[in-house]
């Protein structure tokens, strides 16, 4: 009996409901959990650079309508005139 069976006998009897899952099966599902796991990571930290972004613009428009300076971009073209 291995170990797994041994404590799947012991929590049955307990009146857990245990499931046992074939070694192989589950052997190759663990690369795709850590893949997974690595670009949720990347994607939490692209979402946390973009609201602190947000927070930076806003920040500097607010700065920038309660001082009453606004400036208009300006081409070459209305500079010669």
């Amino acid at each position: 009996m291995s170990g797994a069976r041994f404590v799947s006998d012991e929590l049955e009897q307990l009146g857990w409901q245990v499931t046992l899952a074939d070694e192989a099966k589950v052997k190759g599902l663990t690369p795709l959990a850590a893949t997974t796991d690595r670009i949720d990571a990347f994607v939490r930290a692209e979402r946390e650079r973009a609201r602190f972004r947000l927070r930076l613009v806003r920040h500097r428009a607010a700065r920038s309508l309660a001082g009453g300076h606004h400036r208009l971009p300006a081409s070459d073209r209305a500079l010669r005139r």
